[in-house]
């Protein structure tokens, strides 16, 4: 069963001390791990303006290469020249490949915004860290169930 963040924190400078508190629900309050602050809906419609600040940026540089693309002059009489153009491109497009890739995680980040579900573990539940998500904003794992995952990816090689 996922959980989201409650809209009843009271204050999102909560802190608190004891390394013993684990992240539990209560009275409609989500209780932080030692030393985390509780996320509230300031915080998230932060986060939904910063990943559609970002889905807005990668379609801006897609709809600039598209113009740079077709606009350049295919007929370069000089190979090396043409190869360097050629090649120029196929790290642009592997660049746009990628950002279509983010585009991707950026529209499920938002939708688990909407759904309440954003900050939680799609492996354990569990809450992920608020500086994870400064740092990546489209997490969609903490970091122990991220690393246990990059090291099954390097075992098993996919």
């Amino acid at each position: 069963m996922k959980v989201g963040y409650c809209s009843v924190a009271r204050s999102p400078e909560l802190l608190l001390s004891d390394k013993s508190y684990k992240l539990k629900l209560l009275t409609g309050l989500f209780l932080p791990m030692a030393g985390e602050m509780i996320m509230n809906n300031d915080q998230l419609q932060k986060f939904k303006e910063q990943l559609e600040q970002m889905k807005e940026d990668i379609i801006s540089d897609v709809e600039q290469t598209l113009n740079d693309m077709t606009s350049q002059n295919g007929n370069i009489p000089d190979p090396n020249d043409r190869a360097t153009v050629e090649s120029e491109r196929s790290f642009e497009l592997r660049l746009r490949s990628r950002e279509r890739k983010l585009l991707d995680k950026i529209d499920e980040a938002i939708a688990r915004i909407e759904n309440s579900e954003y900050g939680i573990c799609d492996e354990c539940g569990e809450k992920i860290r608020l500086q994870r998500l400064q740092a990546r904003p489209v997490a969609k794992f903490c970091i122990n169930c991220k690393t246990k995952q990059e090291q099954q990816e390097k075992i098993h090689g996919s």
